[in-house]
């Protein structure tokens, strides 16, 4: 598997996920001064967003959904991912076993490996045939090759909360939610014409985390809300640490 690229959020736009969240299109709109007002005041089915808290920088909330669309690709392809790790880490116990056994050979009869390695290896350092050993000692220990990939996958997906919902749903049902209301000082509601939605719309719509529409995320929010998906996170009861490391 190739190695993913870092992910990176532009100025512009982490200003485009702000906005979407503050709803700015949506109120420029509305040219009913008795509306706004409402708003403003908090009467009515909706308020006035309260803007953005002043205990709170830009730079930490493009951390956060860094982390979040993070966790997201690994829960994405946790089974793809855990398959590769497991056939890599079994090759390597296979191949560092027989190679292990070839440089013991090659020490033991002064060969010709030996002869040009050992002026290039400093001299408190163990044979390279114990070195190769080691490995195959640390891909034991590590526990991997104990259970399967797919027991891998489940275990990850029960760590980050999301036994039973998609990578998608997880995302924009616990994960995205969390981080609105941190940095907003809102509640996450699955109002159609809410803000948490734009908020998470805006942020699929950057990170290209396709396909997600409103309906998908007031859907992911209520199942979320309803108590089927939750993260063991912060205060709550921690699972068994994931076998994937971020």
């Amino acid at each position: 598997m190739t190695a993913r690229k870092p992910m990176q959020l532009s100025a512009q736009a982490l200003m485009r996920i702000i906005m979407a969240a503050l709803q700015e299109a949506r109120f420029k709109a509305i040219r009913d001064k008795r509306i706004l007002k409402a708003m403003w005041e908090g009467r009515g089915r909706r308020k006035f967003p309260p803007g953005w808290p002043a205990d709170q920088k830009p730079s930490d909330l493009r951390r956060e959904l860094l982390k979040a669309i993070s966790e997201y690709n690994l829960l994405h392809n946790v089974s793809a991912e855990a398959e590769a790790r497991w056939d890599r880490l079994k090759a390597i116990r296979r191949h560092a076993s027989a190679l292990s056994k070839l440089l013991a050979a090659d020490e033991e009869n002064e060969g010709e490996f030996t002869e040009h390695w050992r002026p290039l290896w400093p001299q408190d350092m163990p044979a390279a045939s114990k070195l190769v050993g080691k490995m195959r000692e640390v891909v034991e220990q590590s526990g991997w090759l104990e259970t399967s990939p797919q027991n891998i996958a489940a275990e990850t997906r029960a760590h980050y909360g999301a036994s039973d919902i998609s990578a998608l749903e997880q995302l924009v049902g616990a994960r995205l939610p969390a981080i609105y209301e941190n940095f907003f000082r809102e509640s996450a509601t699955a109002y159609r014409e809410g803000p948490y939605p734009d908020f998470a719309l805006q942020v699929c719509e950057e990170f290209r985390v396709r396909p997600c529409s409103r309906s998908t995320v007031m859907k992911a929010l209520t199942l979320a809300r309803s108590g089927r998906s939750r993260r063991q996170h912060g205060g709550q009861k921690q699972l068994k640490k994931t076998r994937f490391a971020h």
